[in-house]
């Protein structure tokens, strides 16, 4: 009963250590694509960006129509203001019947008698006591404003934001390129790398099983033990091969991860050999040690890693143009011709600063609460108003800000034809490594189908008796050269592919 009682509770124990294992994710290279671009950060910013330009443009359309402003002004003085004013007095003309200077004349000469200030003398003054109340004063409008010419600013700055949305536009472009670029990485790698363990596994019980034929062999006398301390190195190094491979298995999973937006511990599944274009793995499962000359579908080795059927591979001398390339297919490149523009864009701009600028304001006011005495004092009125503003003298201001915009526009026109330098050297190396790559896909064939009689022969001789165990464990270890060389000469072929792509502005 203690006996039960203990397994009961190891095996409670071993179920609740156990580590939560999640369902195997299946990625193929779009699905790849497609979750990159989902949750791609940089993505993200450059779709808002496109938004930004939008509205920008939208707001910028706004300043050929007339804007319409209302204003409030109140105002709150404690203080009256009060002043005592001494007025000349007026009298009726008796010839005209009109109001005439009440001032006083010499009767002698009838001249006017003047002051000490050289002003006239009146005969009478009247005193005014004013008190003005500005404890509830204040000013309300509504204006509607016109501009008629602006020097060509507005202009400018509208075709500044029409090419500022175009730019935002084709750096989303950009962006979703580069995404494609480092997802395609990641997959092929992460594929290949996949494949490599494959390799190590099979590579592993092939030395597993000549070290089994081996110690039996040793058991009955039949060989050395140094022969049996060969293959048991051998096989250690395998072993040591086959961790290593899975380790870098685990870190190129997490990296495909992160790009797709995955959680870390999600277990991927892909195509495999059909992502690499192989179309089956080689049979190891032979009691002799050696690899199948033929794959379960008929086919030979040196087959199984040639291109899948139907699929297009370009041909370096046939389907890849030279350098003569349009480069207007790259974003980065209408990048660079849309600074240019903006550049120019820029000199308009800088030169409708010190250009004469009219425009017409349509207005209507009301004053109130404001008391003069015991009188309340209000009015409303209406206004037109015409503005011209001509800048006429600013010490060569406007001049040297133009020469500044001007050579700022030099300076991109250099950095766009620099950079299109550039882009086609590197659609020119981008089309020579995949030419390369290809060449190299091409004589991985022949070698991977060498290694394969080698390894055939060897093992043939070494089970009659008329082979050395060096030369099996010589041409084991060249099928496994081989056929990883093979699997890296695929995955290198299809980054070579999607980097002539990115080069060429094909990518999407």
């Amino acid at each position: 009963m203690r006996m039960t009682m203990k397994r009961l509770l190891i095996l409670f124990l071993v179920l609740v250590t156990l580590p939560e294992v999640k369902a195997q994710q299946r990625l193929t290279l779009e699905e790849c694509r497609r979750l990159a671009l989902e949750q791609s950060e940089e993505m993200k910013i450059a779709r808002f960006r496109v938004e930004k330009a939008g509205a920008e443009r939208a707001a910028m359309k706004t300043q050929y129509l007339p804007s319409l402003s209302g204003s409030a002004t109140g105002l709150y003085l404690h203080n009256n203001i009060e002043q005592e004013l001494t007025l000349p007095t007026q009298v009726p003309d008796p010839a005209t019947g009109q109001l005439r200077p009440n001032v006083m004349v010499h009767p002698q000469t009838g001249e006017v008698v003047m002051g000490p200030d050289g002003n006239p003398v009146f005969n009478m003054y009247a005193w005014l006591p004013l008190e003005i109340s500005l404890q509830g004063a204040y000013l309300a409008g509504i204006s509607l404003q016109q501009p008629l010419y602006t020097g060509g600013k507005i202009a400018a700055g509208h075709a500044m934001t029409r090419i500022g949305a175009e730019m935002a536009a084709d750096n989303l472009e950009l962006q979703r390129a580069n995404t494609l670029w480092e997802t395609d990485q990641a997959y092929w790698l992460y594929v290949s790398v996949q494949e490599k363990v494959k390799l190590a596994e099979a590579y592993e019980g092939l030395l597993s099983r000549l070290e089994e034929r081996v110690q039996n062999a040793w058991e009955t006398g039949m060989t050395t033990r140094n022969e049996l301390l060969k293959v048991t190195v051998k096989h250690n190094e395998a072993r040591l091969q086959l961790q290593k491979a899975r380790s870098g298995l685990e870190l190129t999973r997490m990296a495909l991860c992160r790009i797709t937006g995955l959680p870390f511990d999600t277990a991927l599944e892909t195509a495999g050999e059909e992502s690499l274009g192989l179309k089956a793995d080689t049979d190891t499962s032979s009691g002799g040690g050696v690899p199948g000359a033929r794959t379960h579908a008929g086919e030979s080795v040196r087959d199984s890693f040639s291109p899948m059927a139907g699929e297009v591979v370009p041909e370096p001398g046939n389907h890849l143009p030279g350098t003569a390339v349009d480069l207007s297919a790259r974003p980065e490149f209408r990048l660079l011709q849309k600074n240019v523009a903006l550049a120019e864009e820029q000199v308009k701009l800088v030169r409708a600063d010190f250009l004469p600028t009219a425009g017409i304001s349509v207005g209507y006011n009301h004053v109130g609460g404001i008391e003069v005495g015991p009188e309340k004092f209000s009015s409303s009125n209406p206004s037109v108003i015409a503005s011209l503003k001509i800048p006429l003298f600013h010490w060569g201001e406007g001049r040297q800000k133009q020469i500044s915009a001007q050579r700022d526009q030099a300076i991109r026109e250099a950095e766009l034809e620099k950079n299109s330098r550039l882009m086609a050297l590197e659609v020119e190396q981008a089309r020579l490594n995949l030419r390369d790559a290809r060449l190299r896909l091409e004589m991985a064939a022949p070698a991977m189908e060498q290694a394969e009689e080698n390894l055939r022969v060897s093992n043939d001789n070494y089970e009659v008796g008329l082979g050395l165990l060096t030369d099996l464990l010589e041409a084991q270890a060249q099928w496994q050269n081989a056929r990883s060389e093979q699997i890296e000469a695929v995955a290198d072929f299809r980054l070579k592919e999607s980097a002539w792509l990115k080069a060429t502005g094909a990518l999407q």
